[in-house]
């Protein structure tokens, strides 16, 4: 048996399953105008409740329409139907509430009533009844039979990374995960009541400058996914998703997301509805090889296999080029590498897929002259301005020759890391 779900668009709402829905007249006789949905969610009594801008539609299990209510929060852009019965609204403007036997849409205000204007991307209830809130100006919390939001306090040396909140969910464990605007994916591992203490989870995998991907679901194994990540807190282990895996979804609707009673996983995109049945996909371990596919000195072509027996730069020449690339054809933009040159270079060089070329042009120097003559000079291994007057003074070709040698190159291909 299918269960019904319902999918929201720019222009209208309908039903995943064949029954189409219907707009009834109101009590006004004004029909239902085609409207942007934003947000859905269905209450305890199996109603639907659908966001638009500046009013929430009320529709019974038949797809009948029920009622229209208005709020003063402009674009609705999150839904929670709370165990009390209450409906919590998200809005471009800060939350609201409905509470069970009222029709009057209230706005909930921070502490001594000063109103949260910011945008709401996230809402979750906790096993407790409390519903945490995430904003573009930080996480709050409102506590079971209280009717303000308040500020989450993080221990020292231990709060997000960006305090734009983009995703919340609380796991099966009642672990409550945050994923933010900039630092991404982030696990509290300590709640007091009072003050949280936050894993910055995507940064410590290297993950930077970028969301986890907002949608946050969790699947039957305990794995957190979104349409751009998925994170397995068992293993430690974060992989991204791309069109390899078959997530081509076009770009990625942020808001659009649910899990369904069966356990799939449901994401919007510009391309249509990414469905995901997690207890099929494991992350791959495939470890490509690793080659190098040219080999250059001053722009001529090499044998490669030259590399292997190492090689050395005389007179006249002056650098060496490598072109490098692993072995996966699955996905291959994806692929991410580093270079290093032992002894020259101080640290791997990152590079991406478009870019795998190590270069190196290791014959110079450079010299300041003033008033007084040469004042300094400085080479590729950065040596003091004084060691290297003698140097800079000397024949190039006596330099080049005594500066480089086979012993001092060593094969650069021991020196590529693949970062995949």
């Amino acid at each position: 048996m299918v269960s019904p779900c319902w999918t929201g668009s720019y222009a209208s709402s309908a039903p995943c399953t064949p029954a189409p829905a219907r707009a009834t007249p109101e009590a006004s006789g004004q029909p239902l105008p085609p409207a942007r949905i934003e947000a859905m969610a269905q209450a305890r009594d199996g109603t639907l409740w659908l966001g638009t801008d500046s009013a929430l539609y009320q529709f019974t299990r038949d797809h009948r329409q029920l009622r229209v209510l208005p709020h003063a929060g402009g674009l609705t852009r999150q839904l929670l139907a709370s165990t009390d019965g209450s409906l919590w609204v998200g809005t471009q403007d800060g939350v609201f509430r409905l509470q069970p036997g009222t029709a009057a849409i209230v706005r909930v205000a921070q502490h001594a009533g000063q109103s949260l204007r910011a945008d709401i991307n996230a809402l979750a209830e906790a096993s407790d009844g409390s519903v945490w809130v995430g904003s573009g100006k930080g996480l709050f919390r409102v506590a079971v039979g209280e009717h303000e939001l308040r500020s989450v306090a993080c221990a020292e040396g231990a709060g997000l990374g960006n305090p734009s909140v983009i995703g919340l969910l609380f796991d099966r464990q009642q672990t409550l995960w945050v994923d933010t605007a900039v630092t991404g994916l982030h696990h509290m591992r300590h709640w007091d009541g009072q003050h949280a203490a936050f894993e910055r989870i995507s940064e410590r995998h290297g993950i930077v400058t970028r969301p986890f991907g907002g949608n946050l679901l969790e699947d039957g194994r305990g794995r957190i996914w979104t349409q751009m990540y998925v994170y397995d807190p068992a293993t430690d282990r974060l992989d991204e998703l791309t069109a390899a895996d078959g997530a081509d979804l076009g770009t990625g609707w942020f808001l659009a997301h649910t899990r369904t009673t069966d356990g799939r996983l449901l994401f919007g995109g510009s391309r249509g509805i990414l469905v995901v049945r997690p207890e099929g996909f494991d992350a791959s371990n495939y470890a490509p090889p690793l080659v190098v596919s040219e080999f250059a000195i001053d722009g001529q072509r090499q044998p490669v296999g030259h590399i292997q027996e190492g090689f050395e730069l005389v007179p006249p020449q002056r650098g060496f080029s490598l072109v490098f690339a692993a072995l996966d054809y699955s996905d291959s933009g994806r692929l991410r590498y580093a270079y290093q040159l032992q002894g020259f270079d101080t640290d791997w060089i990152a590079t991406t897929a478009d870019s795998r070329v190590a270069s190196y042009r290791l014959l110079y120097a450079v010299k300041a002259a003033g008033r007084n003559g040469w004042m300094g000079a400085l080479d590729a291994h950065g040596e003091s301005p004084e060691a290297l007057l003698n140097w800079s003074r000397r024949p190039v070709a006596d330099w080049a020759r005594s500066r480089l040698s086979r012993k001092e190159i060593p094969s650069i291909l021991h020196s590529l890391r693949n970062l995949e």
